[in-house]
C-alpha cells in the first residue's frame, strides 16, 4: 500500500511538474528508488523480458536530472 501511495504521489508531482518545473525534480527523486527496486527485483527473479522498462526508467531519471539547469547535488 505504501509503495502504491508513493508511486501515485510521484506521478501526480510529475504531472504538476509539467506546469511548475520545481516539482519535476522532487517527483523524479521520489520515483527513482522505485525504478531501481523494480529493476533489481526483475533481475533477481530472472524476468529478463520485464527488466527493460525499469532499466529505462532508471536511465531516464538520471537524464532528466542531469539536463535540468537548476538541479545540483553537492556532496
Amino acid at each position: 500500500m505504501i509503495i502504491g501511495i508513493g508511486e501515485l504521489m510521484g506521478g501526480v508531482l510529475l504531472l504538476i511538474g509539467l506546469y511548475n518545473p520545481q516539482f519535476k525534480n522532487a517527483a523524479v527523486l521520489l520515483l527513482f528508488p522505485f525504478a531501481v527496486a523494480a529493476f533489481t527485483a526483475h533481475m533477481a527473479h530472472q524476468e529478463y523480458h520485464h527488466f527493460y522498462n525499469s532499466l529505462l526508467m532508471c536511465v531516464l531519471s538520471i537524464v532528466l536530472l542531469a539536463t535540468d539547469k537548476t538541479f545540483k547535488i553537492i556532496l
